[in-house]
C-alpha cells in the first residue's frame, strides 16, 4: 500500500467506517509510552481495548486536528471529547498516534498521551 492508501485506512477508522480491531495485524504490537506494551491482536483487545472500553460510560469521540502520511507510516495529532468513566470522571485526553501499516494492516501503533492524565483517571484499575 502506499501513503494515501494508508491514510484512507486510519481515516476509515477514525470516522466509524472501518473497526480498528479488524484492521490490526495477528502480531501488532500497541506500545503506550509511559505505561505498557501489547503484544498481539488478542492480547490488545483483551488486555487494552475490552478494559478500557468496560470502564467507560461514554467513549465520546475523537477529534482529529493532524493527519500526516509517509510511507508505510501515519501519524494522527488528537483529542478526546466527551468520555466519560462509568464513575463520572471525563476523560478527554491528547494523543499521538504513530500507525505502522505492513500489508494493509496495522503492526504497531506508537501512542503518546498524557499519561499523568491516564494514570489520575485509571490507577487504581492499573
Amino acid at each position: 500500500m502506499n501513503s494515501i492508501e494508508n491514510r484512507k485506512l486510519i481515516e476509515g477508522i477514525f470516522s466509524g467506517q472501518l473497526k480498528l480491531v479488524d484492521q490490526l495485524a495477528e502480531d501488532a504490537i500497541w506500545v503506550v509510552h509511559g505505561l505498557n506494551t501489547y503484544n498481539g491482536k488478542a492480547e490488545i483487545l483483551t488486555k487494552l481495548l475490552l478494559p478500557m472500553m468496560q470502564l467507560m460510560a461514554s467513549m465520546g469521540s475523537m477529534v482529529v486536528s493532524n493527519m500526516v502520511a509517509e510511507g508505510d507510516s501515519v501519524v494522527v495529532e488528537a483529542a478526546a471529547k466527551d468520555r466519560v468513566t462509568k464513575s463520572g470522571e471525563q476523560y478527554n485526553n491528547t494523543y499521538c498516534l504513530i500507525y505502522k501499516i505492513e500489508n494493509g494492516k496495522i503492526k504497531r501503533i506508537s501512542e503518546y498521551c498524557d499519561t499523568a492524565l491516564l494514570k489520575a483517571v485509571f490507577g487504581k484499575y492499573m
